[in-house]
C-alpha cells in the first residue's frame, strides 16, 4: 500500500521550532504505513530545515482512563513503538520520544490540571464541549472516564511547548483551551492518503447497460471519499449524510454530487441542517 503524506497548507513558521506529533494509538493513520509516510513528509529537505527536534508524544498511559492494560505498559515498549520503531529510527531531524506519563510527572501539568476542572465548573462553552464529545465516546467507557480523559487530555497538551501537528484537525476541547490558555501552540495539520483513495475517484459501478448507478455503491463511495477528505472530522458525518441526501434527490444525476465533492459547487450552498438530512438507511440499497 503507497501513502503519501501531505501538510494541509504552507508548513510556514518565522524560526525553526520543535514539531510535536501526538500520537493517538487507536487512530490507523499514525502507525505502520501511514506514520512512515509522515517520516518521509518531515525528512523533505524543506520541511526539516524548519524542525529542530520532533517530539513524538505516545498517549498509551491515557488511554488507561477507559483499560487498565494501558497503565502496566513500559514506556518505552508500548505496542506503538515496538510496531514503529524502525520508522522513527528513520527520521533525519533530532526527534524525541515522550510518553504520556512524564507530561503527568510535572508541576506545570498539575497547574493546568486544576486549570481545566476549574474550566469544566466554570466554563460553560468548555463544560458543553467536553459532555458532547464524551457522549460520542461511550463506544470505549462510561461518561465519566470520557470526561477525565479528555480533561487530562487537555492538560497534558497543554503542557507540550512549540508546534503541534496531527493528521486531521485537533477535538474541539484542545482548540477550545489552546486558544483560551496557550495561544503561543500553533497547529499544523496533514493529511495521509493512499493510493486508493487517489485513484477511487467516481468509478461507480452500473447495474445495468441504461447506465444506472447502484444507490449502495454510490452512497458508501461517498462516505469514504469525504472520511478522507480535508473535511474536519467533527464534520464529515453531517457532509456525508447532506451529500446522501442530495444524491437521493437528483436519483441517477450523480454528476451534480461529483461537481460538489470536486469542488465546482459551493457544498454550503447546497446542504442542508442536521435536522432535515436523511439517514443513511433510509436511502434506497444503502446498507
Amino acid at each position: 500500500m503507497k501513502v503519501k503524506a501531505t501538510f494541509n497548507s504552507s508548513f510556514s513558521c518565522a524560526d525553526r521550532v520543535d514539531l510535536i506529533n501526538i500520537i493517538s494509538i487507536d487512530n490507523e493513520k499514525q502507525t505502520k504505513e501511514f506514520f512512515r509516510s509522515f517520516v518521509i513528509l518531515i525528512n523533505d529537505v524543506k520541511i526539516k530545515a524548519k524542525i529542530k527536534k520532533l517530539i513524538i508524544v505516545d498517549t498509551t498511559y491515557l488511554n488507561r482512563h477507559y483499560d487498565q492494560k494501558y497503565a502496566v505498559y513500559n514506556d518505552k515498549e508500548t505496542p506503538w513503538r515496538k510496531e514503529n520503531a524502525s520508522l522513527v529510527e528513520g527520521l533525519a531531524c533530532d526527534y524525541e520520544l515522550v510518553s504520556w506519563r512524564s507530561l503527568l510527572d510535572s508541576e506545570e501539568y498539575k497547574d493546568y490540571q486544576r486549570q481545566m476542572n476549574d474550566d469544566y465548573e466554570k466554563d460553560k462553552i468548555f463544560r458543553n464541549i467536553i459532555n458532547t464529545l464524551a457522549g460520542n465516546y461511550l463506544h470505549k467507557g462510561e461518561h465519566k472516564k470520557a470526561v477525565s480523559y479528555l480533561l487530562e487530555e487537555c492538560a497534558g497538551t497543554l503542557v507540550l511547548n512549540g508546534h503541534l501537528t496531527y493528521p486531521g484537525d485537533l477535538n474541539p476541547a484542545l482548540r477550545h483551551v489552546i486558544r483560551k490558555h496557550k495561544p503561543e501552540l500553533k497547529f499544523h495539520s496533514y493529511k495521509c492518503r493512499t493510493q486508493s483513495e487517489k485513484e477511487i475517484g467516481y468509478q461507480v459501478k452500473p447495474v445495468s447497460d441504461n447506465g444506472d448507478y447502484s444507490p449502495s455503491f454510490f452512497a458508501k463511495s461517498i462516505a469514504y471519499l469525504v472520511e478522507n477528505s480535508d473535511i474536519p472530522p467533527e464534520k464529515q458525518p453531517l457532509f456525508t449524510l447532506g451529500l446522501l441526501r442530495y444524491c437521493h434527490l437528483f436519483k441517477s444525476d450523480h454528476s451534480a454530487v461529483k461537481n460538489i465533492l470536486l469542488g465546482d459547487v459551493n457544498y454550503e450552498e447546497k446542504s442542508n441542517d442536521r435536522e432535515q438530512a436523511y439517514q443513511p438507511q433510509q436511502l434506497p440499497g444503502f446498507n
